[in-house]
């Protein structure tokens, strides 16, 4: 597995057919939409299958009287996990 957290993740996935496994997978985080689609993209032109981005929302939880919700107020943190998998 090759897992990645860092802002030039596409020069990194570039090799990523090289330094996985037959089978092994690729894991990505990025804070922005525009450096996941530059991993996406590259991750499609070095032949990655099965990629697969999900957004993660983090808000906080309320607990209250009324009930348990998250969070309305306030500005909650998004970032995206791309997955890849080299055949």
């Amino acid at each position: 597995m090759l897992t990645l957290d860092t802002e030039d993740a596409a020069t990194v996935v570039e090799r990523a057919p090289a330094l996985l496994v037959r089978g092994g997978f690729l894991a990505v985080y990025s804070p922005f939409v525009e450096q996941t689609r530059e991993v996406v993209t590259t991750a499609r032109e070095v032949g990655l299958a099965d990629i697969e981005t999900l957004e993660t929302i983090q808000r906080p939880m309320d607990f209250d009287d009324r009930g348990s919700r998250p969070s309305t107020g306030g500005v909650g943190h998004t970032g995206y996990l791309t997955f890849g998998r080299r055949q």
